[in-house]
């Protein structure tokens, strides 16, 4: 009798481990499939089977036979210039010598002419305007700045004056007139009182600017003010001159209102 005896512990693989087998295989196909996909993928996105690839924009429309280099025009409108034609009539009356016609002939031409440009308007003179009334309750007097000899001599020259009252009433005291610029290289901005120069008349005022004559072209002006400082006239611009006989500028006020 012989001694084999089989193993029965060295049984081959089962269902079971075939099937692990099987899906590993499986899964490493897939996987090695997935990466060659990616790839190529990245390498051409717009691959059809790329399901996020860019989207295309739809074709636009074009006219029967246009390429992509074709331009289509299309007519444009302009609306008509209108040009302004100027018309004339001229009349004339014709002298001819004796004996061509009757003497109580008249000879008449008539021409008519059409001016081919835009006709040249003519200026029309304005309107007279009246003056606006001022804003200001006193006004320069209408006889306007008066020069004259001052009675304190040549050594000295000034301004004076007065402010009166309604249709030239009574002279105004304690009123203030401000006098601002330069003059003779010296600057000014001082006010003086009305009444406090009575040599003047009722309500006098008076300025001071030296001890001799020089001449100035509206480097100084005057301006009657109020106790705040707020202007009651316009300013007033003055011409001083360089003689004794004209030493003294009379500035004086109206009241209008």
């Amino acid at each position: 009798m012989s001694d084999y005896s089989p193993d029965i512990n060295k049984a081959g693989p089962g269902c079971g481990g075939v099937a692990m087998y099987i899906l590993s295989a499986l899964l490493v196909v897939f996987t090695i499939g997935a990466i060659a996909a990616y790839v190529v993928l990245f390498v051409n996105p717009e691959l059809p089977l790329n399901p996020f690839r860019t989207p295309t924009l739809p074709a636009t429309a074009a006219g029967p036979g246009a390429t992509a280099t074709d331009v289509i025009t299309f007519p444009t409108t302009y609306a008509p210039t209108l040009v302004p034609v100027a018309s004339a009539t001229f009349v004339a009356t014709a002298t001819y010598p004796p004996g061509t016609l009757s003497p109580t002939q008249t000879a008449v031409v008539v021409a008519t002419r059409t001016a081919t440009g835009a006709p040249t308007a003519t200026s029309e003179p304005a309107p007279p305007t009246t003056p606006s009334p001022t804003p200001f309750p006193l006004v320069l007097q209408p006889s306007g700045i008066k020069a004259a000899q001052g009675f304190k001599g040549c050594s000295w020259t000034g301004i004076a004056g007065q402010i009166f009252g309604p249709n030239n009433g009574a002279p105004i005291s304690y009123l203030l007139v401000h006098l601002e610029g330069m003059w003779n290289s010296r600057a000014f901005d001082q006010d003086a009182i009305t009444g406090s120069a009575p040599e003047y008349g009722p309500g006098g005022y008076e300025f001071n600017l030296g001890t001799q004559p020089v001449a100035s072209d509206r480097t100084l002006w005057v301006q009657a003010v109020d106790a705040a400082g707020m202007p009651l006239s316009e300013s007033v611009y003055l011409t001083t001159y360089a003689d004794c006989e004209r030493n003294l500028l009379i500035v004086n006020f109206n009241q209008v209102r």
